[in-house]
């Protein structure tokens, strides 16, 4: 998958890289934003995938094994410093989504956002209210 200009990067980890598309930002309420985020998988969490992964999450192991990226719906609580994910899409080679998990909001948990975590990275990018306030 090409990146246009709107994806911006804000975090790397053993998992690969992590982008977020700063022209698709929703204010679901004051103090949450609403945004999509990109992983690309680093080698090492492509090798963890095809080993680990397709035994915890319903898809075939063929498709596990040329997993390529995941792009994730996340909220993030500016006020509370916590996040949760509503989807996550898993693609392959050849941008073939192979994979989805989609949560209604209301049965998922809210998490800390501990520091130094690659979901804190993108915390700090979010403005604290909104430009109006």
């Amino acid at each position: 998958m090409r990146l246009g200009a709107n994806w911006k990067f804000y975090a790397e980890s053993f998992s690969g890289r992590f982008f977020y598309d700063s022209e698709d930002i929703a204010r679901p309420s004051k103090d949450v934003f609403r945004l999509r985020s990109i992983l690309f998988y680093s080698d090492q969490a492509k090798k963890s995938i095809r080993e680990h992964i397709h035994e915890e999450i319903e898809a075939p192991s063929k498709d596990w094994n040329s997993a390529e990226y995941s792009v994730f719906i996340v909220e993030i609580d500016k006020a509370a410093k916590k996040h949760r994910t509503l989807s996550v899409a898993y693609y392959k080679s050849g941008d073939i989504k192979f994979h989805e998990v989609i949560t209604p909001s209301g049965e998922i948990d809210w998490f800390p956002i501990e520091k130094g975590s690659t979901v804190e990275g993108l915390y700090e990018l979010l403005p604290k209210r909104r430009f109006w306030e």
